[in-house]
């Protein structure tokens, strides 16, 4: 526990440190640093650190002794067996897969940051404390599709709908709940104004409340594998962390979409993620739905608070964001639900 508590707070240390210094490579050090530390300790770890290691390894294993045509015979989504496949061309080995699978995550996750961040040391931190970082280490499927999907943002930016629809079919060969994101072309396009996001926030409290058991008839009829999911009351941990990150940024939302065009896409990614964690009480699954919007907060955040112009108001918001922050990963080692603690060496 203590080890991922560490992470974050010495990044944002050597952050700090470096930044007092007048150098236009800053960006690059403080990145490259953080890069090298996060990977040395996601490839040193034993197999049961993340919950579905050993499971994914076996998988693995399945797939090495595998032809093409026997692909559909795995119970996994085609991209990823394709992957998985190809690793096996060069080692079956247990810790050079996960060294491999590790060192793509975080280089999709980091080439994502350093490219849209204005605060990189603070996107690094929110990573870690948003748990993307602890995803990494057990949701391996999900990780390499919420990378193509941060991909596919580019695209919304340039408005290239045919290149997003494709990186977005692209991320459903390795999760098929990515297939959520292609909405948000669409939804990129409305203003976003105080009577808009009233609308959304209140739409989903009526399907919430309505909803639940549509949802459950739905789930159970077409998708019967899982209506394990269709649980109440989980989530809200979450949804009061979005809801208080919405209603933090609304009093200077116009000043924020003005400032950068960009900033509307992102902020839309917020009311979204808030929308789909209102119904993940309902149905967990949507939980990881929200998981393709949340990461945007990881450059989101930084742009917010770069924006205000009372250098005193500035630090105490970012010392109100990392405090919290801290606390929220806190509480979710403390649940341990990726089993990533306690940390072991492979050779433990």
């Amino acid at each position: 526990m203590h080890l991922y508590l560490f992470n974050a707070v010495t990044i944002l240390f050597y952050g700090f440190i470096i930044g007092l210094f007048n150098n236009k490579r800053n960006k690059v050090i403080i990145a490259a640093i953080a890069f090298v530390q996060l990977l040395v300790i996601m490839v040193l770890r034993k197999d049961t650190v993340g919950a579905d290691v050993r499971t994914y390894y076996q998988y693995f294993l399945l797939i090495s002794n595998l032809k093409f045509p026997a692909f559909e015979f795995v119970n996994m989504e085609s991209g990823y067996v394709f992957f998985n496949s190809l690793i096996s061309f060069f080692t079956i080995n247990k810790q050079l897969f996960i060294v491999i699978i590790s060192a793509v995550i975080l280089t999709g996750y980091f080439l994502f940051l350093y490219k849209n961040s204005e605060d990189i040391t603070l996107s690094i931190f929110l990573f870690i404390t948003l748990e993307f970082y602890s995803l990494s280490f057990s949701m391996v499927r999900q990780s390499i599709a919420i990378i193509i999907i941060l991909f596919s943002y580019e695209f919304i930016k340039k408005r290239k709908p045919l290149k997003f629809v494709l990186c977005v079919l692209l991320a459903t060969l390795f999760h098929k709940t990515a297939i959520i994101f292609i909405v948000f072309y669409v939804v990129t396009k409305i203003k976003i104004s105080y009577k808009y996001i009233s609308f959304v926030l209140l739409g989903s409290l009526v399907v919430f409340m309505l909803g639940g058991s549509l949802i459950n008839y739905l789930v159970h009829k077409f998708y019967p594998y899982y209506s394990e999911l269709v649980v109440s009351g989980e989530g809200v941990t979450m949804l009061i962390l979005l809801t208080g990150i919405l209603l933090g940024m609304l009093p200077l939302h116009k000043e924020l979409i003005t400032k950068n065009s960009v900033n509307s896409m992102l902020f839309h990614a917020l009311i979204v993620a808030v929308v789909l964690q209102i119904m993940s009480i309902q149905f967990s699954l949507f939980n990881r739905m929200t998981l393709y919007f949340t990461i945007f907060l990881t450059i989101l955040i930084p742009s917010y608070i770069k924006m205000i112009e009372d250098s005193r108001i500035r630090l105490l918001v970012k010392i109100g964001v990392v405090s919290l922050s801290l606390i929220q990963l806190g509480l979710a080692l403390k649940n341990n639900l990726l089993s990533i603690v306690p940390y072991f060496f492979y050779w433990q």
